[in-house]
């Protein structure tokens, strides 16, 4: 016998926490090709505590020879009382393929690479580099004068 009150209950509470929106980006990378891995840990540098990733996305390529791997690392947010607001670019924009191919977050060795490859239009049209018409390039919370989160937190890090 279901408890029906219990069920409308732990519903409610659902929607109030972030579980649902990790398990829909989860699908939504699931669903482009990705290995999608939920609730895994890293160890925090700066406090040296064990932080949970909340979805980690990687897709793997053989490009011209070269085996690529694309990994996202996902820190899933929502807020009703300040939205997270993403800016866009306008539909109508057109660039380069090779524009966003090469401001991709890699080592220096990627970078390299990457700049070596973005000559290649067979590379930079394909699946694994392939940017939707619209994407964001820019996010904060709404309603908020501090610091810019996302740009702190990301810009405190380094890549080697």
């Amino acid at each position: 016998m279901v408890d029906e009150a219990l069920c409308e209950r732990i519903n409610k509470w659902l929607s109030e926490q972030g579980y649902p929106l990790e398990m829909q980006v989860a699908r939504a990378f699931q669903d482009e090709g990705f290995s999608v891995s939920t609730s895994e840990y890293y160890l925090d540098p700066d406090e040296n505590k064990p932080r949970e990733i909340d979805v980690l996305a990687s897709l793997q390529e053989v490009i011209n020879g070269v085996i690529f791997q694309l990994v996202y690392t996902v820190e899933c947010k929502s807020s009703k009382k300040n939205p997270w607001v993403c800016f866009c670019a306008s539909t109508s924009q057109t660039r380069e393929p090779s524009v966003g191919f090469v401001a991709r977050h890699a080592t220096a060795q990627g970078r390299d690479m990457l700049r070596e490859l973005s000559c290649n239009p067979d590379v930079t049209t394909g699946h694994m580099f392939n940017l939707p018409d619209r994407h964001a390039y820019g996010v904060t919370n709404a309603f908020k004068d501090r610091l810019d989160v996302p740009y702190h937190r990301f810009s405190r890090r380094t890549f080697a």
